[in-house]
């Protein structure tokens, strides 16, 4: 399907792209265990984190075009090994390279975290314990593109501040068995790629994907920009009963419950047909996980004297 505009898609065209990303990070902690009483001692810990993070990406996309008349009507249909042949390049009639690269085909991005936590762990007797804490974070992520077609640059900036506590209480039948209950918040920041205001082509799913900067009919904000996408938080329940009969040994039972608040999710860009599937990226209202779980491991030591 050569026309005569580039199309790098379907004209037998190249992407060239760059990515260049650089991480910094620091992180520091400490333990320090407690004695009150006697025959009473707790665990105190703490630390901190910071990290730093920068994205440069671009690309150029180029593609053959031609020029359809009489005497170059057979070109676009010759055999694969002889379609751009140096003899059919380069011409007033022959095929020739043009560049598709768009101002939006390019992004910077930048991801500022700092993190505390303090955390506790606790013997309740001889056969509970406790372990559980908080961890504070204040993240910035921001990203430099340009809207679309537009050559004028945007520069949303994401603030968020989350507390995240976890608890986890295990109650002791044994030196060989266990029951444990925990409960932790967590979350689950946008990608750059998810929410940069670029186009790209995926040859793997033959679909174009847009971040959800990328103004689309999917997109819920009302202005002439594309969705900021928010960072989903996560509530996660967790209950298992662990068995260790032995050496090398395990058997362990349990479930799991999670629920998101803006979950993020990949979905088809409305009005985009077959034969141009269009995916971005937004942010659902809400969503669970449920789950069973069953894991065993047994130690085969003893075959040895069957074969002794």
């Amino acid at each position: 399907q050569v026309a005569s505009g580039v199309d790098p898609i379907n004209g037998g065209g190249r992407l060239y792209s760059k990515l260049f990303e650089k991480t910094y990070s620091f992180n520091h902690q400490f333990t320090q265990k407690v004695d009150l009483f006697k025959n009473f001692s707790f665990e105190v810990g703490a630390g901190n984190y910071v990290e730093y993070k920068h994205r440069s990406f671009s690309m150029r996309q180029f593609g053959y075009l031609i020029k359809k008349n009489a005497s170059n009507f057979n070109l676009p249909y010759l055999p694969v090994d002889k379609i751009f042949a140096d003899t059919n390049v380069d011409g007033a009639n022959l095929f020739k390279i043009g560049e598709a690269t768009n101002p939006y085909d390019k992004y910077e991005g930048e991801n500022k975290l700092i993190a505390s936590y303090l955390s506790l762990k606790i013997p309740v007797g001889k056969k509970i314990l406790l372990f559980g804490g908080a961890r504070y974070e204040y993240n910035e992520q921001s990203i430099k593109g340009y809207i679309n077609q537009d050559t004028v640059a945007i520069t949303p900036n994401n603030i968020t501040k989350f507390l995240l506590p976890s608890m986890n209480a295990a109650y002791n039948f044994s030196d060989k068995s266990l029951i444990r209950v925990a409960y932790g918040k967590t979350l689950n920041r946008p990608e750059f790629r998810e929410w940069a205001p670029t186009y790209y082509y995926d040859f793997d799913e033959l679909a174009g994907v847009k971040g959800s900067l990328f103004k689309t009919t999917a997109t819920r904000n009302k202005s002439n920009i594309g969705d900021t996408l928010k960072v989903a938080e996560i509530q996660n329940f967790d209950l298992r009963y662990e068995l260790y009969p032995g050496i090398g040994e395990m058997f362990q039972i349990g479930g799991f419950y999670k629920s998101f608040k803006n979950p993020i999710q990949r979905v088809i860009v409305p009005g985009s047909g077959s034969d141009s599937r269009t995916f971005t990226f937004i942010n659902a209202d809400d969503a669970y996980c449920v789950g069973f779980e069953l894991d065993a491991r047994k130690n085969l030591a003893f075959v040895d004297k069957w074969f002794g």
